[in-house]
């Protein structure tokens, strides 16, 4: 997980600031990462909960899709980010997808949200719980409510995809 989160890292660097990241660069922070994770078990004591749980595996029949979108204005472009999971926590799928010509942060989460049908559909998961950090998309698509916003042909794509699952819940 640290390696694609890592990738990631990279590409928003190389995206938006022109930098690059050699192959060596990434072996060295997966190395240190993976030490410090070792190192962190070994010693690990379990912390007073506050209620705030970070990630909750899906019912057994169904698979957990994340995903997030990032922006930029300037290009009008931006790209998407998925993962999904297994109730194990085991990484059954992900994907990367430039996104052209979209013109907010909105759109781009809401054409990453498409990308999450497509996945999910693409690898045969016909159940799947949808966590995303845009309230406002997940509002959208799990309302019956005709939308009229600047993405409701966006938001009408998605609520389609959902007819082809068995569940999709957000």
């Amino acid at each position: 997980m640290v390696c694609i989160w890592y990738l990631w890292y990279a590409r928003n660097v190389k995206y938006h600031e022109g930098g690059n990241t050699s192959a060596m660069e990434l072996v060295t922070f997966v190395r240190v990462h993976y030490q410090e994770f070792e190192e962190a078990n070994k010693r690990h004591h379990p912390l007073p909960s506050n209620g705030d749980e970070c990630w909750n595996p899906p019912p057994p029949s169904s698979v957990k899709v994340n995903f997030d979108a990032s922006f930029a204005q300037n290009l009008e472009s931006g790209w998407s980010g998925v993962i999904i999971w297994n109730n194990g926590g085991q990484v059954m799928g992900a994907s990367r997808r430039v996104i052209r010509r979209v013109t907010s942060t909105f759109a781009a989460e809401a054409t990453t949200a498409i990308h999450v049908m497509d996945l999910a559909l693409d690898l045969g998961f016909n159940s799947i719980v949808v966590e995303g950090d845009s309230r406002a998309v997940i509002t959208k698509l799990s309302s019956v409510e005709e939308d009229a916003s600047k993405i409701s042909a966006v938001i009408y794509e998605g609520k389609q995809l959902t007819q082809n699952l068995h569940a999709c819940r957000f």
